[in-house]
């Protein structure tokens, strides 16, 4: 935020804020749609296919099985449904897009960018940690699961509402 409102007046001769929450929209329903695309995949479980171990390492005492596999590339990218490492990684770029746009519209509308850095980093950090504790909870009960598919729309509707 800090960054974006510091050279917000430069890109903006360049890079336009409404590109910019455009770009951030269109990333959003882009991992809405694989999201969903991931939930109703899902209900297809198949059983994976077990890689041949070319080394194995196991040290019983610190509970550790270190295992190198043949080919690792040909892991499936994400079988759980869930968010995975690589789709938190697209879901952060997307924001941060989002995030630029409005950094450039918030400097040009005057606001100090170290107050507006401050904040955005504060109310951040409490949702993500509300979130996680939330999500830890909620996940256990078995009926929520059923509701998987709500965070792909619920991308989908933000990415559409930020166009």
């Amino acid at each position: 935020m800090l960054v974006s409102m510091g050279i917000g007046h430069m890109i903006a001769k360049i890079f336009s804020p409404v590109i910019a929450t455009r770009i951030g929209g269109f990333v959003l329903i882009g991992i809405g749609i694989w999201v969903l695309y991931q939930f109703f995949r899902s209900d297809k479980k198949e059983e994976p296919k077990q890689e041949e171990k070319v080394w194995k390492l196991e040290i019983a005492s610190l509970g550790l099985v270190i295992q190198i596999l043949r080919k690792p590339t040909v892991a499936d990218f994400d079988k759980s449904g869930t968010i995975s490492a690589g789709e938190a990684l697209l879901l952060g770029i997307a924001l941060s897009i989002d995030s630029f746009g409005a950094g450039i519209g918030a400097s040009l509308l005057g606001y100090a960018p170290a107050m507006m850095a401050v904040l955005v980093a504060v109310m951040s950090s409490l949702f993500l940690f509300i979130g996680m504790k939330l999500g830890t909870i909620l996940s256990n009960m078995k009926w929520l699961q059923k509701f998987t598919f709500l965070p792909g729309v619920l991308l989908i509707i933000i990415g559409i509402w930020k166009m």
